[in-house]
């Protein structure tokens, strides 16, 4: 399972407009590269569209088009130890079990 990152989102301003529609309020910028506008709808040269905020359709998601991949995850996932999972089920799988599925005790 992967978790996305929510990034830190900072409000343009005069000294530093929003990078796709050049405005100066009303739009923000990550601190991952995401971008949300709140002037464009569709696709921006030099920008990849990603659709409108899920949270309000009024602002659109943009990413450079040159820029890489987000880090999608920021927990790593646990390690799991599979022998030890086996041979716990294993030692719950005794006779009264076997008997309770009717199965024959060469087979376990």
């Amino acid at each position: 399972m992967s978790h996305t990152r929510r990034e830190k989102l900072t409000p343009v301003t005069p000294e530093s407009p929003c990078p796709v529609c050049a405005g100066d309020h009303k739009c923000s910028v990550g601190d991952g590269g995401l971008i949300l506008c709140g002037r464009r709808d569709g696709p921006v040269p030099g920008f990849d569209h990603r659709g409108p905020s899920p949270g309000d359709a009024r602002f659109h998601i943009y990413r450079r088009a040159d820029a890489p991949p987000p880090n999608r995850s920021n927990k790593p996932n646990p390690s799991r130890d599979w022998g030890g999972i086996a041979r716990d089920y294993a030692a719950r799988f005794d006779a009264d079990a076997r008997a309770e599925l009717r199965t024959p005790r060469a087979a376990a």
